[in-house]
């Protein structure tokens, strides 16, 4: 098993944004392949949101699959799971560093991850269809 800490700062992420990961992934049950044991709002401050998630490995998790893996989250956190692939990639092609994602891996199966700046792109409230550029 594996438990990732997920912290994401306020005002840049709103907690209707964190309740919708804790939503996707619990609907979705795995998380990068790996079947996910629990995820939680765990606390929720007015500086920071956290989320714990706790997932069975499977197998290895590589450094590229690791970053794949956060930059994830940040795409689900602006709704654009099922967005256009052209949108997915314009989030997912940039580096940790660029979408001010940092981490602390204490050992093989926990992690803290930060999330400091919103999604750079985000899906608008229902019911309008578009995608709204920051």
């Amino acid at each position: 098993m594996a438990t990732w800490h997920l912290m994401f700062q306020k005002p840049a992420f709103q907690t209707p944004q964190i309740r919708h990961v804790v939503d996707f992934l619990r609907d979705t049950g795995s998380y990068g392949g790996f079947p996910i044991n629990h995820v939680n709002l765990v606390r929720d401050t007015g500086d920071l949101a956290y989320l714990d998630l706790d997932f069975k490995i499977t197998a290895a998790i590589t450094q590229p699959t690791f970053a794949e893996m956060c930059k994830y989250i940040l795409v689900v956190a602006g709704s654009l799971e099922k967005a256009p692939m052209p949108i997915y990639y314009a989030i997912m092609q940039h580096s940790l560093d660029e979408l001010s994602i940092t981490y602390h891996i204490y050992d093989a199966h926990t992690a803290d991850i930060y999330y400091w700046q919103a999604p750079p792109i985000v899906a608008a409230p229902e019911p309008d269809d578009h995608l709204h550029f920051r």
